[in-house]
């Protein structure tokens, strides 16, 4: 009797550790590889919505480039003369062109043409950083996914306790309490299955939202969790983030534009000249010449407008002063955070995991010689479970912080890629 109870508490075991899968007609599969996302992104409603300013930037440049148009004007009349009996059409025909200070001009359209220039790398900028978000969310899956697997692993490696205990329980060397203890087991580890599941297909979807993909495909992605190698040192990456970094171009361009703005602002002081040409007829006479017309600035200065010009200016320095600290201390955290999930990392790799992989196997044995009780042995599954699920975060923590240090440079920033 005692067997036969023991033999379907087996039998249940075994029934509650079967692969789960989600209910419904298999889905078609879609594999990403991490080196798709950059051309993906290339339609990206935020990266579109750049090349639109883009395009208003150089739209305001050829506004900036152009001159004013000229003025023309017609008259015609009928003229009679005060003095005889002279009568007849008279007529006038003038032609009027604005003639911008060259140094007004020539400022106005550097401002444009800078403006252009930091727009383009703002882009640039916007694209590294899109980039970096999605390349962190195609980690996070690739973890999911191996964490998964493992979980899997975990599973088959329950199911063959479960018929361990069975044979010791059938040979009487175990208590047939034992297996509720596995299936308690088994239960939490289903759950555990279940959750990491969901979540992981929230995250997939979510990816696939962002990079417009058909939801009526299953996601998954393809990498490996490679060691990044030591990071180099900060004065030659913070050298690297000076001369390419997208964003210190922006703001230093933005200050030039600023600067440029506020000496246009200051040839505003005097007014465009004009250039006039007029031809005309009269009943007696005709009459052709050239004219020039010079706005006296006697009350207007533009002084407001160099005033704001000169706050802007100020204002475009001090961006471009905070945005060159801001970013160096990115870069050196990235650095930071780079150097102590590597130290993490590899520590979990090389001693904490395959410790905590023998001490398992030894339990387990132990446990077939009887010199262990079951909940040693589940204490040593759970125990190696943990430590796999922290060398994998460890592993995600290195992708993350070398892929946030290859958006601050821009560059590779390794001594060597992999160990």
């Amino acid at each position: 009797m005692r067997q036969i109870f023991a033999g379907g508490w087996a039998a249940c075991l075994l029934i509650l550790l079967l692969p789960i899968g989600e209910a419904g007609a298999a889905q078609k599969v879609r594999t990403l590889h991490l080196e798709d996302l950059a051309k993906m992104l290339e339609t990206h409603p935020l990266l579109m919505k750049a090349v639109a300013e883009e395009d208003a930037a150089a739209a305001e440049l050829r506004e900036a480039s152009r001159w004013e148009d000229p003025v023309l004007g017609l008259s015609t009349g009928w003229a009679e003369s005060l003095e005889g009996d002279h009568k007849g059409r008279s007529g006038e025909v003038e032609l009027e062109l604005d003639l911008p200070l060259p140094g007004r001009y020539r400022n106005a359209v550097s401002a444009a043409r800078a403006n252009l220039e930091a727009s383009r790398h703002e882009t640039a900028a916007l694209k590294r950083r899109l980039y970096t978000e999605l390349a962190a969310e195609f980690w996070e899956i690739a973890r999911d996914q191996e964490w998964l697997s493992r979980l899997e692993l975990s599973r088959q490696a329950l199911s063959e306790m479960v018929s361990l205990a069975q044979k010791r329980v059938d040979l009487g060397e175990a208590r047939p309490v034992d297996l509720l203890r596995f299936e308690i087991e088994a239960a939490s580890l289903n759950s555990e299955i279940r959750a990491a599941e969901v979540q992981a297909r929230a995250k997939r979807r979510n990816l696939a939202r962002e990079l417009n993909l058909s939801l009526h495909e299953e996601l998954q992605v393809k990498a490996v969790f490679d060691l990044p190698g030591e990071p180099l040192v900060f004065e030659e990456l913070l050298d690297r983030q000076q001369r390419s970094h997208p964003e210190r171009l922006a703001t230093r361009l933005r200050s030039e534009a600023a600067m440029s703005g506020l000496s246009a602002a200051r040839w505003g002081r005097l007014p465009d000249p004009s250039l006039r040409f007029f031809a005309g007829q009269e009943l007696d006479a005709k009459e052709i010449g050239l004219g020039l017309e010079i706005p006296l600035p006697l009350w207007n200065r533009n002084g407001s407008a160099v005033a704001a010009a000169s706050a802007e200016a100020s204002g475009a320095r001090y961006e471009q002063d905070r945005e060159a600290i801001t970013l160096a201390a990115d870069l050196e955290s990235a650095r930071a955070n780079l150097i102590a999930a590597r130290e993490i990392a590899v520590t979990m790799k090389q001693v904490i995991l395959p410790k905590a992989t023998r001490a398992a196997k030894t339990l387990l044995r132990m446990y077939e010689i009887g010199d262990v009780g079951v909940l040693e042995l589940i204490e040593a599954r759970r125990a190696l479970m943990d430590t796999e699920l922290e060398g994998l975060d460890a592993l995600l923590e290195c992708q993350l912080a070398h892929l946030e240090l290859q958006t601050l440079t821009g560059e590779s920033c390794h001594e060597n890629e992999n160990h």
